[in-house]
């Protein structure tokens, strides 16, 4: 066999498995994994969830179910992460992650239309409730009390919060006070469902008297965008959040 051509082959194993190694299988994942923006890795052959850039440590993964109407089956998997960015100077901080694994045959209903009059964004990127992908991402720019919030999420009588919050506790000295609380849900007609809450240090605009700056806001158009694309089957990338919009203070 010609030399080249079986280092060729070396080559192109060797950037094959880099790559399925970076993309961590969903199944894989438990307390303590650490991400990275290559994603997570749903099935073998599709493309890999993106993740914003950093090193993000599982601190909880809970596995449960969505439940199902209409004929077939009567419920799906769900798997919900908590992540801490171990990189405690990052403008992104945590995130929570939950989302349906597998591609499921259905229409997902309940879908609202995406709106929040106390909100400082709120962005539907074009769809609607009966769009094939439905997107929502409402934003709040939050001043000051995140750390107590924190804090006080072990006993809080909101489940979601007492459950995906409180393993940030031990991590409360890198929790940002003032922060910008983002969340976006989209699924796409017999595809996935995700929702993603994005909690980053404050930007400079609190400070200015604005709610959110332009870069802040084109960051969270950018990143829904992203996971719109990747629930319909294409690769995506999710930028970092652009540093003119740290603040210098917490």
């Amino acid at each position: 066999m010609n030399p080249f051509k079986i280092c060729e082959i070396s080559l192109a194993y060797c950037l094959l498995t880099s790559v399925a190694m970076a993309q961590v299988p969903s199944d894989a994942i438990k307390q303590g994994t650490v991400l990275d923006a290559l994603g997570i890795q749903l099935s073998f052959f599709g493309n890999p969830m993106p993740l914003p850039p950093g090193k993000w440590e599982v601190i909880r993964r809970a596995d449960s179910e969505v439940k199902l109407t209409g004929e077939g089956r009567s419920a799906a998997p769900k798997v919900s992460l908590t992540l801490r960015n171990t990189d405690v100077t990052a403008t992104l901080a945590a995130m929570v992650i939950g989302y349906t694994p597998e591609v499921i045959q259905i229409r997902w209903n309940g879908n609202v239309k995406c709106e929040d009059s106390k909100a400082n964004l709120v962005e539907d990127f074009g769809t609607t409730t009966g769009s094939l992908t439905y997107a929502c991402s409402i934003s709040y720019a939050n001043k000051e009390g995140f750390k107590t919030f924190v804090a006080n999420a072990p006993a809080h009588a909101n489940a979601w919060v007492k459950e995906n919050l409180s393993p940030l506790v031990p991590y409360l000295a890198d929790i940002p006070d003032r922060n910008i609380w983002s969340s976006l849900h989209v699924n796409r007609d017999r595809g996935r469902s995700l929702d993603i809450a994005f909690i980053a240090r404050s930007n400079t605009a609190i400070s200015t008297g604005k709610p959110l700056d332009g870069a802040t806001g084109t960051w969270i158009k950018s990143t829904g965008k992203a996971y719109i694309d990747f629930l319909e089957g294409n690769e995506s990338i999710v930028q970092s959040i652009p540093v003119s919009a740290v603040a210098a203070a917490q």
